[in-house]
């Protein structure tokens, strides 16, 4: 539903969570035009992205940070 509406309204970006907002999901357009659904790992490697950017546009990046993805299988 929240798809449609966006197609409907020409937005470039879904997000929807859950009733009590543990979960959230993510779809964006492709270089087609059609809406996909971000996996948790896609999602995640956007916002590092974006906040690498902009620590780096912040001067806030020393060297000494590093990223960890815990690779659990429950």
């Amino acid at each position: 539903m929240a798809i449609r509406k966006a197609e409907d309204t020409a937005a470039d970006l879904v997000m929807a969570t859950d009733p009590d907002a543990d979960r959230v999901g993510i779809a964006v357009r492709n270089s087609k035009g059609k809406f996909i659904i971000l996996n948790g790992n896609q999602a995640a490697s956007l916002l590092i992205h974006y906040l690498l950017f902009k620590w780096s546009e912040n001067g806030k990046l020393r060297g000494q940070e590093y990223i960890v993805k815990d690779h659990c299988n429950y």
